[in-house]
This record gives structure tokens, C-alpha cells and sequence, in this order.
């Protein structure tokens, strides 16, 4: 499973989203993959579509299959045992 990170990088949420995403990845030791996309972008624009995701941040934990496991947007972020549950 992969972890995706919908946010916009220079926006009041960039900075939080920034240290949150680099906590998981410390407290995941090196088990957790962590996909930041800009929904301004193509790629970024196309995956918010295709997930429903109209507010930032968006966290998506998608499965090999290509299925949400979790999913939640806006603030505040999720806890990251909410996150790491799905990836045990």
C-alpha cells in the first residue's frame, strides 16, 4: 500500500503537511511509501478526480489493487496511528 498526500505546497497548510509527512516516514522506518501530488499539477488533478477529493490536505492510503483504504481531507490531519493501521 502507498500512502498519497494531496496538498498544495505553498499554501497555509503547505508547511504542516510537510513536517506531518515527514513524521510518518520517520515513525514508518522505511515500511512507508509517501506520495506528495500537487492537485495543480496534471497527475495531481487527474488522481483528486478520480478519489473525490475537493479539500486539502487529502490523505488516500490505496492498496496494490488500486482500492481507498482510507481517506479523509481537509484539516486536521489524521493521526498517523490512523494511517499506519491500514498498513500493517
Amino acid at each position: 500500500m502507498k500512502i498519497v498526500v494531496v496538498y498544495k505546497p505553498y499554501s497555509d497548510h503547505g508547511s504542516e503537511t510537510e513536517d506531518w509527512m515527514r513524521e510518518l516516514l520517520k515513525r514508518g522506518e522505511g515500511k512507508v511509501e509517501v506520495r506528495p501530488l500537487n492537485p495543480e499539477t496534471k497527475e495531481g488533478e487527474g488522481f483528486c478526480q478520480a478519489h473525490g477529493i475537493l479539500d486539502y490536505p487529502a490523505v488516500v492510503v490505496v492498496g496494490e489493487d488500486g482500492k481507498d483504504y482510507f481517506a479523509t481531507s481537509g484539516k486536521p490531519l489524521p493521526t498517523f496511528n490512523e494511517v499506519m493501521s491500514f498498513l500493517v
